[in-house]
């Protein structure tokens, strides 16, 4: 009897539960199933696309020079330093000529005997040949005024070159810029005595400037079909016109060297870092999507999540894509993906594969 009331007493209270789960049941299914609402682009194909590419290079001064002496001597003077800005025809450093104003006043001097001696020849040979009309004078004496004269202007005429070639000296014997530009670099101080070609001072032009660039020689074709340049320096841009290509690819580089001229070059310096941009289209049908949309696949692939268009219910699928390229905001992907596509832009950590959402509007 206690067995049969036992039993009694557990078979109500398992029906007793029975009945207050299946009464719990049917107030959950009874609430209505919230979708997790997302964001998507619908993709559109493009038959190309196009990437911003930048080469680098350095600025250059249009003229540049080692200035140095064309004869030897002694450093007497220095009239400049690095930094400062010269002008055509400014005299930079000269050589001390002491010696050479020595020998100038001895080729003076020499000059000056050699005409009194021409003009005592000249008296010389008039008075002989008046002496001859009166026949008190032979030819011969006559025939040796005349050989003298000649001599002595022979002897004029060396004397004369070299005074002259002094005077070049002592001239040369300063260097003058040859252009307007900026001292880069000194190579001399006072009292330094210098050979013939010796350095003094590195002069760099300040009436225009020049780009050197390397390219590929695959996009050098595209490059030299652009209309118009532009380089970048620092942070500001200058229009450009390209001068010349190289003939050869660099050994060290394996790229071939565009000199391009700057129109507004006032700012910039010689040495600084110098960008080529340019635009390369590649033939290659595809879909732009913002970086957020892709996600992890096995074994380094990319997926997006996209809705199955088949179906009313918005599910998600997972499609695997092929990244072609990407920059910080946007990548061109093919594979995966037709025209029209709802894709899922953010929050794909929210869905899943199979999953039903909303779209957001």
């Amino acid at each position: 009897m206690r067995y049969q009331k036992l039993a009694s007493f557990c078979f109500v209270l398992f029906a007793t539960l029975l009945l207050s789960a299946c009464s719990e049941t049917e107030k959950v299914e009874e609430q209505p199933h919230t979708l997790l609402t997302v964001q998507t682009q619908p993709v559109v194909e493009h038959e190309s696309y196009s990437v911003d590419r930048e080469y680098v290079g350095v600025i250059n001064s249009v003229q540049r020079a080692n200035l140095g002496f064309e004869l030897s001597g002694k450093v007497s003077d220095i009239r400049v330093d690095v930094g400062q800005t010269v002008t055509k025809g400014q005299e930079l450093v000269t050589l001390d000529t002491q010696l050479l104003g020595s020998e100038l006043k001895e080729l003076q001097a020499q000059l000056d005997e050699v005409k009194a001696q021409q003009k005592l020849t000249q008296t010389n040979l008039k008075r002989q040949h008046a002496l001859k009309k009166k026949g008190f004078s032979s030819d011969s004496e006559i025939d040796s005024l005349v050989s003298q004269k000649e001599a002595q202007t022979a002897n004029l005429l060396r004397i004369q070159s070299a005074v002259e070639a002094n005077r070049l000296k002592i001239q040369k014997s300063t260097i003058r810029a040859p252009y307007d530009g900026i001292i880069s670099k000194r190579f001399v101080s006072l009292g330094d005595v210098v050979g013939v070609g010796t350095s003094t001072f590195s002069l760099l032009s300040t009436s225009g400037k020049e780009a050197v660039i390397g390219v590929n020689s695959q996009d050098l074709k595209d490059i030299q079909a652009q209309s118009d340049y532009v380089i970048r320096v620092r942070d500001q841009v200058y229009p450009a016109h390209l001068i010349s290509k190289a003939s050869n690819i660099d050994a060290k580089s394996r790229s071939i060297s565009l000199r391009f001229s700057l129109d507004d070059n006032n700012a910039v310096l010689d040495g600084e870092l110098a960008y080529l941009t340019f635009e390369k289209h590649y033939p290659e049908k595809g879909f732009w999507l913002p970086t957020t949309a892709l996600i992890d696949g096995i074994r380094g692939t990319w997926n997006i999540y996209a809705l199955n268009s088949e179906t009313d219910e918005n599910q998600v699928e997972r499609r695997v894509i092929n990244v072609l390229f990407a920059n910080n905001e946007s990548v061109y992907v093919k594979g995966g993906l037709t025209n029209g596509d709802q894709v899922i832009t953010t929050g794909l950590h929210k869905v899943v594969p199979g999953q039903s959402v909303s779209i957001a509007k």
